[in-house]
């Protein structure tokens, strides 16, 4: 494939060429002789293409936002003859990354490690890897793929909470039993899955139905959380939609980690999880990737629309600016949920404590943004701890005083 400065060669050589004839200049036809002979070069220069084997890998396929991640490229030269320097471009997104690999002598391997930019969340397509090299005059140019495009999942940052309390014991078959299926109390029926306890088959729903049956156990005293993350465009800016996916994320994993049924929603139409087979931590991560900032459903309506269950569960909502007004349907949700608690992802400056009457109490110190956290009085949202933050990280350290005790 010719570059510009073939092409450039070839047009030049052709206007020389064409003006030399037409003037009788025999050095003008020299000249456009020259730079033809140079493009000649070039070709047969890149068509003795090195035999190279390259292997390409990422690690890790999964990391946080501005964490580390690499791509590894392994190149080998099977070859009796050296090969020269080669340049490879690498796609990572909609970003483009240059590696030089170094001349390799015959029979040698040589590892070649880039960063992967992992600033923004989301999931990125990475690769193909283009290998190119060019001819001394920078003429002509041979391109070859290697490998297929690869997923780089950039997950939201993590931060450290304790678990939500979200209830207490509801049994009405007794005390708590710890036991890996929970206590003794009945939640529903559903077909055996490989590695149910063969202890809870129904056979008489298995005789019926033809096929097993098992019973579903579910542990009542354990927290139940469902985690909302409103995602609607209007109530953010890019920063703090970033910090909201990361609060959510918080929330979900320290349910996860304990081993704690937890339900992710998105007002977008995402669901994750709930009170079935355990999601793995992964699962929810991976979908907070993906998720994007765009007009969707209303907040009060994904809320009322949640999988309803016992009461031991508590509800979490992450929102933006959402206001006073806009929230006030959660009082009505204290019906199905113990305890309710939102959070607030507000943009830095003096509109952040938009929407907030002068009867909100401080609930504690200043943000770093200037944003006072509150907890609004009793008439308000009663019943509701409600957490402002301009930052998520400031989420460890106001978590536990706007958790309901």
């Amino acid at each position: 494939m010719l570059t510009r400065t073939g092409a450039g060669l070839l047009a030049g050589a052709a206007l020389l060429y064409a003006g030399g004839w037409a003037l009788g200049d025999t050095e003008l036809i020299a000249v456009a002789a020259a730079a033809l002979l140079a493009v000649g070069v070039g070709i047969a220069w890149v068509i003795a293409r090195p035999a190279v084997r390259v292997r390409r890998e990422i690690h890790p396929e999964r990391v946080e936002r501005t964490g580390a991640a690499l791509g590894v490229v392994e190149v080998a030269n099977p070859g009796r003859r050296p090969t020269p320097p080669l340049t490879a471009v690498e796609a990572a997104g909609s970003q483009r990354l240059r590696i030089a690999i170094p001349r390799l002598a015959a029979g040698e391997r040589r590892r070649v490690s880039y960063p992967l930019p992992t600033a923004r969340r989301g999931v990125f397509a990475v690769g193909p890897l283009v290998v190119s090299r060019t001819d001394p005059f920078g003429a002509v140019r041979s391109t070859k793929r290697y490998g297929d495009v690869t997923s780089l999942v950039v997950h939201p940052r993590v931060h450290a909470l304790p678990l939500v309390p979200a209830g207490r014991d509801r049994s009405l078959d007794g005390p708590r039993v710890d036991a890996a299926t929970g206590n003794l109390t009945f939640h529903a029926l559903r077909p055996y899955v490989q590695g149910d306890d063969l202890r809870f088959v129904h056979w008489r729903s298995t005789a019926r139905m033809g096929t097993l049956i098992v019973r579903e156990q579910v542990d009542t005293s354990r927290p139940e959380t469902v985690v909302v993350l409103d995602t609607e465009d209007s109530r953010y800016d890019q920063d703090s939609f970033e910090e909201a996916a990361e609060a959510a994320a918080s929330v979900v994993v320290s349910s996860a980690r304990a081993r704690c049924p937890v339900q992710l929603l998105t007002t977008s139409g995402l669901s994750v999880g709930g009170r079935g087979p355990r999601q793995r931590v992964d699962a929810y991560l991976d979908a907070l990737a993906a998720v994007e900032c765009l007009p969707s459903r209303p907040l009060a309506e994904v809320v009322n629309r949640s999988r309803r269950g016992h009461r031991a569960r508590a509800l979490v909502a992450v929102t933006g600016t959402a206001g006073l007004d806009e929230l006030r349907f959660l009082t009505s949700a204290r019906r199905r949920f113990d305890r309710l608690t939102v959070v607030r992802l507000l943009p830095a400056g003096p509109t952040a404590a938009v929407g907030w009457p002068a009867r909100c109490r401080p609930g504690g110190a200043t943000s770093a943004g200037g944003v006072a956290a509150a907890v609004p009085a009793a008439p308000l949202l009663p019943g509701v701890a409600v957490c402002d933050l301009t930052r998520a990280a400031q989420l460890p350290a106001r978590w536990p005083r706007f958790t309901p005790r």
